[in-house]
């Protein structure tokens, strides 16, 4: 089984022109709509941290930035650290979450937007022809939209729930008892 190299969340800001542009990036990919239940269970995610080489980045975590980065610049030193990381296959599987709000540490909508859409269409390309796989939690335009680069397997529908699960089955990894989602994967 393939190990997934990245996992990305991210928020596209109301822009109709980028939510065009983040969609029509993904138009190739296995993609599904989430149903917006439940949540992204990151908290449970992080346990794993040590048993598969997890690397997590954190962009509302603002004592790692410490309040010195905008949003773009965070998301730029993500996606830079990312596409790195992917070259060098260092870790197994990387994770970046990002900023949900802009906020006084923010950057402009359209600067911002455009830093999230390269960042995924970085980690795209980083990602061909390596054998990895990466996911993409995106809401754009209020709807979760969770894509598969790198394999063409097939989802089901689901929630926030099973984001997490899908993650972990991809990887060959048993879900906890404590995750209330299922694998996406058919």
């Amino acid at each position: 089984m393939t190990t997934p190299n990245a996992l990305i969340l991210a928020k596209i800001k109301d822009d109709p022109s980028y939510d065009a542009k983040i969609l029509s990036l993904f138009k190739t990919c296995p993609h599904i709509t989430l149903e917006n239940k439940g949540k992204i269970e990151m908290d449970v995610f992080k346990d794993y941290a040590q048993v598969i080489r997890l690397h997590i980045f954190e962009a509302a975590d603002r004592s790692f930035f410490r309040k010195r980065h905008s949003a773009v610049k965070s998301i730029r030193i993500m996606s830079d650290s990312i596409v790195d990381e992917c070259f060098q296959k260092q870790s197994d599987f990387i994770t970046a979450h990002f900023i949900e709000k802009i906020d006084t540490y923010s950057s402009p909508l359209e600067e911002y937007n455009r830093a999230v859409y390269e960042m995924c269409a970085n980690v795209s390309e980083a990602l061909t022809g390596s054998g990895g796989i990466a996911i993409f939690c995106l809401l754009v335009n209020a709807q979760y939209h969770l894509f598969l680069a790198g394999t063409e397997a097939e989802l089901a529908d689901g929630t926030l729930d099973d984001v997490i699960p899908t993650v972990l089955d991809l990887m060959g990894i048993a879900k906890p008892d404590e995750m209330k989602g299922t694998s996406l994967i058919i």
